[in-house]
This record gives C-alpha cells, sequence and structure tokens, in this order.
C-alpha cells in the first residue's frame, strides 16, 4: 500500500483508531506545552511546592496555595489529618507512589469528602499510565468540589489517554470556551480536541481545530500531516496540496510526491 504521507510519517493511508493515534510516532510527544517529564509532552498539573493546604473541608486542592499569613489559622481536619496529607504530599513528591496512595487513604478514612484526596490519587494513577484508573478519582473530586483548579484539564488528559476521545472532548470543550483567547492554554485545549475529532475519524471536524495547532506551531511536522490527512480524509483538496506544500518546506523526505499526487488525481 502506498504510504500516503512517506515512510516515515509514523501514518499510513489507513484511518487510524485513537489508539493507533496514541501511539503514532512523535505525534503526541511533539505537543507543544509544558512536560512532566514522563516523556509524552502533555505535563498533567501537579500539586503546589509547598504542600501547605488545608486538610478537610472542600479540599480546595491541588496548586491553591495557602493565602499569605494563613499558616497560623485554625484547619478544619485539624492537626492530625494535616500531618497526615503533608506527609502523603511528600511522599508523592519524592516520587513514592505505591506509599503516596496509602497514605492519601489515610486522609480519606478520616474525611471521606476530602476533594484534594481523591485528585492526588487520580494524579497518582495518571503518573503511573493508569489513566481509566485515574478517571473516577478525578470525578469524585470534581463531585465534591466542581471548582478546584486544574481538576477538569487532567480529567480530559486521563480521558484523552486512556481511549476515550468523546468524553475527553465534551471536557475539553468547556474549557476552552473559558480560556483566554490566543492564551498558551487555549493552544493545548485546541489541539487536543482537534487530534480527539482526528482519533475519532471525524476529520471535518478535526481540520480547524488542527489548522489552529499547525498556525501557532509552523515547525510541528506531525501536526501537519495529521492536518494532511484530516483534509484528505474529508474531500478538502486545495486544503491537501497546500499542507503538502508547507511539509515538504519543512522535510523534502516526509512526503512522497507521486504517491500524493496518484491519490488525489483519483478523487
Amino acid at each position: 500500500m502506498c504510504d500516503l504521507l512517506g515512510r516515515n510519517s509514523g501514518l499510513t493511508a489507513v484511518a487510524p483508531s485513537f489508539f493507533a493515534l496514541r501511539a503514532a510516532g512523535g505525534l503526541l510527544v511533539a505537543f507543544p506545552a509544558s512536560d512532566n517529564g514522563d516523556g509524552d509532552g502533555f505535563g498533567f498539573e501537579t500539586a503546589c511546592a509547598s504542600g501547605d493546604l488545608p486538610c478537610g473541608g472542600n479540599g480546595n486542592g491541588i496548586c491553591e496555595r495557602r493565602r499569605p499569613g494563613a499558616r497560623g489559622e485554625s484547619r478544619p481536619g485539624g492537626s492530625g489529618c494535616d500531618d497526615q496529607r503533608k506527609t502523603a504530599f511528600a511522599l508523592e513528591q519524592q516520587g513514592k507512589n505505591a506509599e503516596a496512595e496509602t497514605a492519601w487513604r489515610a486522609v480519606l478514612q478520616g474525611h471521606p469528602a476530602n476533594a484534594e484526596a481523591y485528585a492526588h490519587l487520580g494524579f497518582l494513577e495518571a503518573r503511573q499510565e493508569r489513566y481509566t484508573e485515574a478517571v473516577p478519582l478525578y470525578r469524585k473530586a470534581l463531585t465534591l468540589n466542581p471548582a478546584m483548579p486544574g481538576l477538569r484539564l487532567n480529567l480530559g488528559l486521563s480521558l484523552f489517554k486512556s481511549g476515550a476521545p468523546k468524553q475527553a472532548i465534551q471536557t475539553f470543550l468547556p474549557l476552552l470556551k473559558s480560556a483566554p483567547p490566543s492564551s498558551p492554554e487555549a493552544l493545548r485545549l485546541t489541539t487536543l480536541i482537534g487530534l480527539a475529532h482526528y482519533g475519532l475519524g471525524e476529520y471535518a471536524t478535526a481540520v480547524p481545530y488542527l489548522k489552529q495547532a499547525t498556525a501557532a506551531d509552523p515547525q510541528n511536522l506531525p501536526f501537519r500531516l495529521a492536518l494532511a490527512h484530516s483534509c484528505l480524509w474529508s474531500k478538502q483538496y486545495q486544503c491537501v496540496l497546500d499542507v503538502y506544500k508547507e511539509i515538504l518546506s519543512l522535510n523534502a523526505e516526509s512526503a512522497k510526491p507521486t504517491c500524493w499526487q496518484a491519490r488525489l488525481w483519483t478523487r
């Protein structure tokens, strides 16, 4: 079979499943947002460096620091719970996932409505690439505290990486609407939504999102390859030619003119 975008593209003329999309060489690794060091290029939200967050209450958790001057005030969960969550946080920061999980579950034993603990348990699962297991934990945290910073994005990323693109899109779209236009956050969400539609085979819907992603990152060849596929499979042939020219300008070896021309001539 003729390779639509060249032997080195990692993407062939066969419409990809969502799992094939996630495994495609370089496609997700090339993501422009900040990475968390696991090599996948997406960077889950992490907990605050100080670990100085109140225990109990609504667990107004990840990445929200205590306001200045509040260190000495009483905490809803009491000093025992606070010591437990500080221990859990320290273990998490040290990369001791199993011990951290045990510690966060100890927090939940005394405070079963603590959203922060559920959020951190979800984070621990995601950090170990157990995205399916992370989803219900993030959902539980959202139920307890819908306003927790970064939590919806983490849920969407776990849905995306666990092979649930439709649910991921449903999670990302409200975040995109509330993100400042042209912000890095808006670009990240736009790219994720485009890739999710692409993985679902919804190529016409993916095209405008992927166009924005490639416009913001002109040197990103994998995004242009995904855009070219989406244009071709949605029969937007001028778009295919335009993207093909851009791909050649980036890497003349990444596409074969004879293969592209043959496919376009048969349309």
